[in-house]
């Protein structure tokens, strides 16, 4: 699709999403070039996918977005992002639990706005 939007008008600004946390290695394997087949790496030599921003949603129930827990390391979601795609990281989204207190929602928010600053 990308492909596609830029042949037509290579001026037009591209994004991607992944609207699940930690599941940014499906948008490294497209940058890559790896196709999914069943294994835990994937197979080489698929077309190289290029966008001009990466977008991602993230929400306080997946934890700090600069400390998630995967495999139970601390894993820097944002750095990550940074480091695979060296393009842009747009949030989408970023909210918190509609059971939490407003006291919960203002720091979660602070907090928030603080680390994606």
């Amino acid at each position: 699709m990308i492909a596609g939007v830029k042949a037509v008008d290579p001026t037009i600004k591209c994004v991607v999403k992944v609207g699940i946390p930690m599941a940014y290695r499906v948008l490294q394997m497209l940058w890559t070039g790896v196709t999914a087949d069943g294994t835990a790496t994937g197979s080489s030599g698929a077309p190289l996918v290029r966008w001009d921003f990466t977008t991602f949603r993230w929400y306080r129930s997946s934890g700090k977005i600069e400390c998630a827990d995967r495999y139970n390391a601390c894993v820097n979601v944002l750095q990550v992002l940074k480091d695979s795609f060296n393009v842009p990281i747009w949030l989408t989204e970023w909210d918190w639990s509609p059971n939490d207190t407003s006291d919960v929602q203002v720091a979660y928010t602070t907090a928030a706005m603080s680390t994606y600053y």
